[in-house]
């Protein structure tokens, strides 16, 4: 949406749109728990899943008609190894500090699998360093400014995540409330 906007709206309405994009991801995440919890009231949980699978075929269709292809399209050839690597490392990453909670630290569930995250992890800058054409460049995180900004947004996430599962589990949960007021 950020991109379709930036290239074809002229300069002195760039901030407005903008704006109305951010109030459109801003109000999706204020109204879906909401209307989740409208329909998982009102007809069954799975019908959330049938309503966005609907929405998703109504905006292809859209989007399809709608949004023309301004630059050429390339092939590129997708790197299956470079993603493995990475995809292995956030998953060994993960469940190491998930781990943690449950598990003495040294021991393999933990400090095992955060050692062989940090293995995979390094092995990827290694074969993304010297690729001509890498999955992601590492060399995007030598820029401080880049690197502070991708930490910042994600604790943002993360702490938008963890209340938006906190806050409707403790109305369901302890306060014995509807998914509907919970959402």
């Amino acid at each position: 949406m950020y991109n379709i906007i930036l290239n074809k709206v002229p300069k002195k309405k760039l901030g407005l749109m903008m704006g109305v994009g951010t109030m459109i991801t801003a109000c999706a995440v204020a109204f879906g728990p909401v209307v989740g919890g409208i329909i998982a009231d009102i007809l069954n949980w799975r019908w959330i899943f049938i309503f966005s699978v609907l929405l998703i075929i109504i905006s292809l269709f859209t989007g399809s008609y709608s949004i023309e292809q301004i630059n050429a399209l390339k092939t590129v050839r997708f790197k299956y190894s470079q993603w493995l690597i990475l995809a292995a490392s956030l998953v060994f990453l993960m469940i190491g500090f998930t781990n943690i909670a449950k598990n003495n630290f040294l021991t393999f569930k933990v400090l095992g699998l955060l050692l062989l995250g940090l293995i995979c992890l390094v092995i990827w800058v290694k074969i993304s360093s010297s690729s001509s054409d890498p999955l992601i460049n590492p060399q995007l995180f030598k820029n401080l400014h880049f690197s502070l900004q991708l930490i910042s947004y994600c604790f943002a996430k993360i702490s938008t995540l963890a209340l938006g599962f906190l806050f409707p589990m403790y109305v369901q949960v302890v306060n014995h409330g509807s998914s509907t007021l919970a959402g």
